[in-house]
This record gives structure tokens, sequence and C-alpha cells, in this order.
């Protein structure tokens, strides 16, 4: 049986972000994720020392993303991160 956080992430690999956040950002520039899922694209951006900004309707992600963008490990640098949850996104999830 498959779980609903494994129903709702399209998962894909490292690559196709990064080719495509190196191809039209520069360093310190924004990428915007308008579907973020599991996170992937935040983490590649990170990576690549863009900003990233991402955009979930299933706070039950929230977990997932912050482990795989690696903001659950306190690191040497100053990561501002904003998780802000509004009520009229999560009416939007069709279940």
């Amino acid at each position: 049986m498959v779980n609903r956080i494994d129903k709702d992430v399209a998962s894909f690999p490292e690559e196709l972000p990064y080719r495509l956040i190196k191809l039209y950002s520069y360093v310190g520039e924004t990428v915007l994720d308008p579907f973020l899922g599991s996170g992937t694209t935040t983490k590649v951006a990170r990576m690549l020392g863009r900003n990233s900004i991402g955009y979930e309707i299933n706070e039950d992600l929230i977990p997932v993303i912050k482990k795989k963008v690696g903001y659950e490990q306190k690191s040497l640098t100053e990561d501002n991160v904003e998780i802000i949850v509004r009520n009229e996104a999560t009416e939007m999830d069709t279940q």
C-alpha cells in the first residue's frame, strides 16, 4: 500500500534541477519552486549558493522537506528559514 506522502511527491533526480539552476541563475539569485514537494529543487539551489522560495500545500511534507534540505542539522552558516502555514492553502488540498 502506498502512503499519502509517497503518492503526493513526484520524485526526480537532483541532476535535473542542478542543470536548470546552473543554466538560468547566478549565485545569490532566488529560485522559485511553486510545487515544493519533498524539496529537491530547494536542496540543489542551496547547494549551488542560490536562495530559494518554495510553495507546498501539504503540511505533512514539512518534516520531509526539512530533512532533505538539511535544516534539521545545525550549520555553521546563518540560513534564514521561514515556514508559513496558511489555512486557506490547506483548504485547496483535494486529498
